[in-house]
């Protein structure tokens, strides 16, 4: 008796936080998923249509664009790295010098990414995609 009480509760519980109903659930309990099943796929695919209508779509199967968004992640690693605050660590200070300190820092990090970061960028997109051809990433192209 207790443990048909126990069920109800247990399947409420189920029904409630799954929002299925209640034959649903009495039906899967008769008709198990199976361990392992065929399924068919349709023969109408034509897989090298699409795989040729993607690799035409796409830039990612270029080297020069995986080479270019390689290093786009190496600098953004780098800006990462770098901390755009200078805490102390081994003094207290007055709070205007901490101020100052910070202002420095976040300053130099600022000037970082105008100059530094910003020309990596260009240097190393426009490196990686001088040997493209014919096509949207022509560094060449001069008609807009």
């Amino acid at each position: 008796m207790e443990t048909h009480i126990a069920n109800k509760e247990v399947s409420s519980l189920v029904v409630n936080s799954t929002g299925l109903e209640q034959e649903d659930i009495e039906a899967a309990k008769k008709n198990p998923v199976p361990f392992s099943a065929l399924c068919s796929i349709p023969n109408d695919n034509d897989y090298l249509a699409k795989n040729s209508k993607f690799n035409f779509n796409t830039y990612y199967n270029q080297e020069e664009v995986i080479l270019a968004l390689n290093l786009v992640r190496h600098e953004c690693m780098q800006v990462l790295k770098g901390c755009i605050f200078n805490l102390p660590k081994t003094r207290t200070m007055r709070l205007d010098d901490f101020e100052e300190m910070q202002l420095k820092a976040i300053e130099r990090m600022s000037n970082y990414l105008k100059t530094t970061w910003k020309e990596n960028l260009k240097k190393g997109i426009t490196s990686s995609l001088t040997g493209v051809g014919k096509g949207w990433l022509n560094l060449h192209e001069k008609s807009k």
